[in-house]
């Protein structure tokens, strides 16, 4: 089982690598991970319970967003 805080955490440290490597031109998916993240974090159902197409219900995270939570999850 992994907790909503344990998925925000990886995403925030994807965030990161993902300046990290790709420099500026990645602002955008640093952005995007990190606002995931936040709305993860603060979300009151265990999203490892979730199907993806719940996930996207829930504001700030996106199609790419719910597919690495999902990798998340499932790994």
């Amino acid at each position: 089982m992994t907790s909503n805080r344990d998925i925000a955490a990886s995403l925030y440290e994807l965030a990161e690598l993902t300046r990290l490597e790709a420099g500026s031109s990645q602002g955008f998916k640093a952005r995007a991970y990190e606002k995931a993240a936040g709305a993860i974090r603060d979300h009151p159902a265990p999203l490892d319970d979730m199907d993806p197409a719940d996930m996207l219900a829930i504001e700030g995270l996106g199609r790419a967003t719910v597919d690495k939570v999902t990798q998340l999850v499932e790994t």
